[in-house]
Order: structure tokens, then C-alpha cells, then sequence
């Protein structure tokens, strides 16, 4: 079976999946990288990867490679599709071969952009037009919702993003002291909540409780931060770090003890969350973000809170400073569920069945009851 995937540019969140299905198809899996890595990505510590490995195509380059990516994409029995222009959609939509849809949510900004015209017709028209031989993948727990709301009839399958899993070896190397590490990661702009992370360090530091948080990453507020940190007073307990690497980030992962993720419903996936998770911390979670109610049972391999709910965020993680044991289990559960239940290995294994299911068949038989793969169920915002 000839397998390509369509996406933007190749990057640390989809290598490990493409490399696992490299495993399994040999030269029957390609990957089509449609533009090359964004600057601003490289800012964030992106490598470029998109030369780096045998089975990349790159279409933007010139003639050669595009037209060398379109008769892949027009020939291989199956075709993902994540991000990347309308016209690749369009060359294979043309063959009326499978197509697997890989997105994140719709609505990201809210529901209510249903009603936009230009909107509901840009998503119609660019993602999901009405093509009966088509899977989606759900990199988002609320794309269900989301699809629902447009009245597309096509499977919504449990998927998201498998950075690369560390064994337990070399993913976690917790220190023994009486300070507890918190860690933040992301860009520095409104919607991911960054502000409420030094909230709860006011709050920590309010009430004499111990701690250090340290925050990484850029971006427009990292000012507005800095400034906050002085002006409560947060000097010694917390520190800005920057952007860094993937791997260094690893690296603050394995010694933090618990990992503070605020972003809101416009985290369509967040990564970081698998990645912490396989790095053993304790986590504190909003429910919002698209991967938690994939990843997260809660007081099970995480804490988990609802959207807008400091108190709930903030009584999670002063629960979690206080109780080490329950630290420790939250962090080994995390670990296991990487482990065993959400990597890329497994990933690729149940998508090869699934789509070779669908070619036998044209239909899904079978399907996964639960994990990747399973059926999406349909999670509103109000969930």
C-alpha cells in the first residue's frame, strides 16, 4: 500500500509518526512538505527537517518536486492531508481515492464563525467539501463538535500529534528537595493564559508557600511578564527562560515537578502535554486544550480544571505542592499513558489497519473501542 502525507512542513511533532510509518511502508510512504519552515518558527527553536530524511518531497521547490508530489498524491491508494493549500485537496478529491483528513479544530475563535458566510464557506470549500470516500483525523478532542455544527456525515476518528517518546530512563530525573519545581511552556500571547501561571505564583508567594516556576518561551507579552514578575515581587521564585530548542525543553521537563498548561479552546492540540506527560510531571491541565480529554482522566495521569476557573487551577496545584505521593502517581501514570496508549508506533499501526480496513471495504470494520483511532465523540465547549 502507497501511503503519502500532505502538511505544510516537516517539524519535531510529526517526524517520529512519519519515521514509524516509514518503518512499516518502506518506500511506499512518502511525506509532501508544501512550504518551507517559517521563520518565525525557527525563532521558536523549529528545526528544519524538511531536507533531513529520504522520504520528504519538497513541492515548493520547483517543478521537479512538485510535479513528482503530484503523482504521488494523484497514484498511492491512500493520501493524508493536514495543512496544506486547497489544490492538494482538489489533485486527489479528482482521483475519488481515500482521502484522510488530518485537522485540528474548526472554531477555534468560537461556534458562532459557523455563521459567517465566508467562513462556513472557506471550511466547505478547503477542508471538508462533501467527498464520501474520506476519514478524519481529530487532532483536537472538539473537532467532532465542530464537524457536527457543519452537518459532515464522514468518521471522525481519535488522532494528534506524537512527539518523540523518551523511555522512562531518560525522561525523568526528578530532585529531592523541599522546593517544588513548577515549569510553563509556550509562546507568550494572550490565549494561552500565560498571566495565570503568575497568578498562582502570586498567590503561592502570598502565602508563603515555596516554590519555583520557570517559563519558557517568546512572544508579544514577554514584556508585560517580565514587568509583572518585578512588580509582585516574583524575582526569586520566578525566572523567564526564553525560547529553546525541543530537546532542551525536554531537559526542564525531566527535572520539573509539575507542569502548568492554561491555554484556552484555541489550543487545538498542544503538544507539550504529551511531552510532559512522558517526562513524568505532575500536570495541571485546562480542559479546554484540544488534546486533554484525548490524554486525560482525570486524578488518574493529570489534574484537570475547567476553562476560566482560577480557583479550580489554583487549588490543583497547591494540592499538588503538598502532596508529594500524589505528585509521584500523576507522574507515573502520565508516563505509562505515553507509554502504552498514545505514541507513534501504536499511531502508525492502527492507522495502516484502519486504512487498509477501508480500502478492503470501503467502509470502517472493527474500528479501535478506545485510544488512537477510536471513534471521536462529540465534546462541546460547554462539556
Amino acid at each position: 500500500m502507497k501511503l503519502v502525507f500532505v502538511s505544510n512542513f516537516l517539524n519535531h511533532h510529526q517526524i517520529e509518526l512519519c519515521n514509524e510509518l516509514h518503518k512499516e511502508l518502506g518506500d511506499n510512504f512518502h511525506f509532501v512538505a508544501t512550504e518551507d519552515l517559517p521563520e518565525e518558527r525557527k525563532i521558536l527553536g523549529y528545526e528544519e527537517m524538511n531536507e533531513k530524511y529520504p522520504f520528504v518531497i519538497q513541492s515548493y521547490l520547483n517543478d521537479s518536486q512538485f510535479n513528482k508530489a503530484k503523482t504521488l498524491i494523484e497514484e498511492a491508494e491512500a493520501v493524508i492531508i493536514g495543512s496544506a493549500a486547497n489544490e492538494y485537496f482538489e489533485l486527489r478529491r479528482k482521483t475519488g481515492k481515500l482521502i484522510i483528513r488530518y485537522s485540528e479544530r474548526l472554531f477555534k475563535k468560537g461556534t458562532y464563525r459557523r455563521f459567517i458566510p465566508t467562513t462556513r464557506r472557506k471550511i466547505k470549500n478547503n477542508f471538508f467539501k462533501d467527498y464520501p470516500h474520506m476519514i478524519i483525523l481529530a487532532a483536537s478532542a472538539y473537532l467532532a463538535y465542530d464537524i457536527s455544527l457543519m452537518n459532515i456525515k464522514n468518521p471522525v476518528l481519535k488522532w494528534g500529534y506524537f512527539p518523540e517518546f523518551i523511555p522512562k530512563a531518560k525522561a525523568f530525573k526528578k530532585e529531592d528537595n523541599k522546593t517544588v519545581n513548577l515549569l510553563w511552556v509556550g509562546r507568550l500571547i494572550d490565549w494561552k493564559k500565560p498571566f495565570d501561571a503568575i497568578k498562582v505564583a502570586k498567590k503561592l508567594n502570598n502565602e508563603c508557600i515555596e516554590f519555583i516556576l520557570e517559563i519558557i518561551g517568546t512572544g508579544p507579552l514577554y514584556e508585560k511578564i517580565q514587568k509583572r514578575i518585578i512588580k509582585n515581587g516574583l524575582a526569586k521564585n520566578v525566572t523567564l527562560l526564553g525560547s529553546m530548542t525541543p530537546e532542551k525543553v525536554r531537559e526542564h521537563m525531566k527535572k520539573s515537578d509539575i507542569f502548568l498548561f492554561t491555554s484556552n479552546f484555541q489550543e487545538g492540540w498542544g503538544a507539550v502535554l504529551n511531552e510532559a506527560m512522558n517526562s513524568g510531571c505532575a500536570i495541571v491541565v485546562n480542559k479546554a486544550i484540544g488534546s486533554a480529554p484525548f490524554l486525560v482522566k482525570n486524578r488518574h495521569n493529570a489534574l484537570m480544571y475547567n476553562n476560566n476557573d482560577f480557583k479550580g487551577l489554583y487549588n490543583n496545584v497547591k494540592e499538588l505542592i503538598y502532596d508529594e505521593t500524589l505528585r509521584e502517581n500523576l507522574g507515573n501514570s502520565a508516563y505509562t499513558t505515553i507509554a502504552e496508549e498514545w505514541n507513534a508506533k501504536i499511531a502508525a499501526k492502527r492507522l495502516i489497519n484502519i486504512t487498509k480496513q477501508y480500502l478492503e471495504n470501503k467502509q470502517i470494520e472493527n474500528v479501535y473501542e478506545t485510544g488512537i483511532c477510536s471513534p471521536a465523540p462529540i465534546i462541546s465547549n460547554k462539556d
